[in-house]
Order: C-alpha cells, then sequence, then structure tokens
C-alpha cells in the first residue's frame, strides 16, 4: 500500500512537472510571437492591437492601452478594448495621481487586484465605470528612463498573479525600445507638446494649423479668419511683472475662450498675454461677432471675479489679408496695434490675383 501511495505520489509530481514544463513552453513561445509582433510595422495602434490579442493566451485582458508622458500629461498612443473604452486614442488626461504616475516615479509595476474593494488612484473610479475590476500597470524604460506606460485591466478581480506580472515585464522593455526606436516619442511630443501654463497649443502649431487650413480652403473655397487677442490686467500692470498676467488668470481666460468657440475652431496661447484663435470657414464678418462675443465673455467673467481688465483684438481673414500663414499672423497683428479694446482690420488688406 505504501509503495502505491508513492507511486501515486511521484506521479501527480510528475505531471505537476510536466504541466510547468508545458505552461514555460507556452509562455516562452507568445513571448517570441509577441516580441516579434512589436518590431513588425510602425503602425502602432495595428501592432497593439495584434499584440495583445497574442497575449491573451496568458492573461486575460478587457481592456489595454499604451501612454506615454507629455510634459505632466499622459497621452494614450494605443488602445486595445472589449468594452467600452474610458479614453481614445490621442486622448491626454494629467498624470498627477495616476497608476502610471506611480510606475513611472518608481519603475516598478503595479497591480490593483479589486478596484470595487480599493481603488489608489483617480482614474479608478472612471475605470470601475467601465466594469473594470482589477489593473495592471507597468513602465516603459528606454535607455534614457522611463517614457510612458503599458496598462492591462481586466473585468475580472485578482485577475493578474505574480507569474503574470513576470510575462507583462519582460514584454513591455521591447515595447518601450520599439517606440523610441521607431521614433514615435519624439514625433509625438513635437505634435501634442503644449504650453505649460494654459494647457494649450503653442505659436508653433498655430502656424501648422494656419498652413493646414489654406491648403482645405485653397482645394474647396471658402475663407477663414484668424483672431490675435491681447489682454492686460490692472492687477498685472500694479505689480512687479507688467508684462505678463498670473499663470491662473491665462489659465481662466483661455478657458473662457474654449468654452465660446465651435469643435472645429481652435484656440493657442500665441505669446505672453496674447491668444490667437482660428475660424476656418469664417468670413471677416463673422470672425468681427465673434471676436465681440469674446471680448464680452472675458470681461463679464473677469468682472464677476473683481477683476479689471483691457482687451485688444486684431483680426485677418484668408484670403484677403493674406495668402502664407506668417503672412496671415502679421495682418492680425497690425490690426492688433491699430486699437485698444477695438476690434480693426488690416488697412491694406493683400489681394488676391
Amino acid at each position: 500500500m505504501e509503495k502505491n501511495y508513492l507511486q501515486n505520489h511521484l506521479g501527480e509530481l510528475e505531471e505537476d512537472y510536466l504541466q510547468k514544463h508545458r505552461d514555460r513552453a507556452e509562455e516562452l513561445s507568445v513571448l517570441n510571437r509577441a516580441s516579434k509582433i512589436i518590431t513588425s510595422t510602425s503602425d502602432i495602434q495595428r501592432v497593439f492591437e495584434s499584440f495583445i490579442e497574442e497575449l491573451g493566451k496568458l492573461v486575460d485582458v478587457s481592456w489595454a492601452a499604451i501612454t506615454l508622458v507629455i510634459d505632466s500629461d499622459l497621452y494614450f498612443l494605443a488602445l486595445y478594448s472589449k468594452i467600452d473604452s474610458p479614453w481614445q486614442v490621442g486622448e491626454r488626461i494629467l498624470i498627477k495621481d495616476t497608476g502610471a504616475e506611480w510606475v513611472v516615479k518608481h519603475k516598478t509595476a503595479m497591480v490593483e487586484s479589486d478596484l470595487s474593494q480599493e481603488s489608489k488612484f483617480v482614474t479608478g473610479k472612471r475605470y470601475l465605470k467601465q466594469g473594470i475590476r482589477a489593473i495592471a500597470y507597468l513602465p516603459l524604460i528606454a535607455n534614457e528612463g522611463p517614457i510612458g506606460n503599458l496598462t492591462v485591466a481586466s473585468c475580472k478581480p485578482n485577475a493578474y498573479s505574480q507569474r503574470h506580472i513576470a510575462v507583462l515585464e519582460q514584454l513591455a522593455s521591447p515595447i518601450a525600445v520599439h517606440i523610441k526606436q521607431s521614433q514615435v516619442y519624439a514625433e509625438v511630443r513635437e505634435k501634442v507638446s503644449l504650453d505649460e501654463v494654459t494647457r494649450l497649443p503653442t505659436r508653433h502649431d498655430l502656424e501648422e494649423a494656419i498652413a493646414k487650413e489654406i491648403r482645405r480652403h485653397s482645394c474647396y473655397g471658402g475663407a477663414f479668419s484668424l483672431i490675435i487677442l491681447d489682454v492686460e490686467s490692472f492687477k498685472a500692470l500694479n505689480g512687479r511683472d507688467r508684462n505678463l498676467l498670473d499663470n491662473d488668470l491665462l489659465r481662466e481666460i483661455g478657458s473662457v475662450i474654449e468654452s465660446m468657440i465651435r469643435r472645429a475652431d481652435q484656440v493657442f496661447h500665441y505669446r505672453k498675454n496674447e491668444f490667437a484663435i482660428l475660424l476656418p470657414n469664417t468670413s471677416p464678418d463673422a470672425a468681427n461677432k465673434v471676436s465681440e462675443r469674446l471680448r464680452n465673455q472675458i470681461t463679464s467673467a473677469m468682472t464677476a471675479r473683481d477683476i479689471q481688465i483691457t482687451a485688444s483684438l486684431g483680426l485677418a481673414s484668408w484670403p484677403s489679408n493674406a495668402l502664407v500663414a506668417n503672412e496671415l499672423i502679421d495682418a492680425a497683428n497690425a490690426s492688433l496695434h491699430q486699437t485698444e479694446g477695438k476690434l480693426s482690420a488690416p488697412r491694406k488688406p493683400v489681394q488676391t490675383e
């Protein structure tokens, strides 16, 4: 009887060993295929979807994302989702108090086993609302240091063991290297870098946006307009720095402008106290009306806070006032400097042929 017990016990140990061997072989096979997928093309979104499909053979994945650290934000570079996604590709959120911030800072993985029981980060409620219960955050570390985060989530609680994390860590490294080597990170940083104070696009972005509108309107006709808005606060005038409003005030003015314009319009922090508003498919007369509404709304918002400001607005339109981006900006600035608190068009419009 003792002999049979030993034989059975040895058989169980052998089967356990063989199963672990088979599991490890499967892991290595998935790791090999997933690593090859990562470097197969520069189309990050397509690569990521294929990568997660392969990874799903080892771990449960309901939602996953690659996010990059851009200034103080997280930029969603690629997504995989079987559920309604909390965010979309190209979207940005503040990195502060997120799991991504934690793993980038500590350069190690973090797992939240059940968000319905405990959530350490500000994004927890948003994930839970979409049905996510377990989530794993892994830093993406290239040679220069952390560049972003790989997030994998499941609608099942306790979905990720230490073994799963070990597999994910092995895959996070080639993802980070591929992103850096493919120049995706540099391109995204250049594309979406925002002004640190207002969180708005900058003058460089404005010039690119104008050039894009020129190409589009040249093909399909019509006009578009540019408004330059210069604001000054009596508080700032009486302070130590007469050239720059308080950062909080600039952010609030930027928010007021964003709330007033159409989805197709764009607002930029042009320089110092100046904002630029690009209005596609907008005639000079229509742009004039937009400018007056902006001035009134900004004045009302500041008056409510007992802050007195002056506002100067300059307007230029394509093609009546200029034909190329830098000339359109110059025309709007010329209009701006001809007035204080009033809107005027350039005195000598550029005529088209």
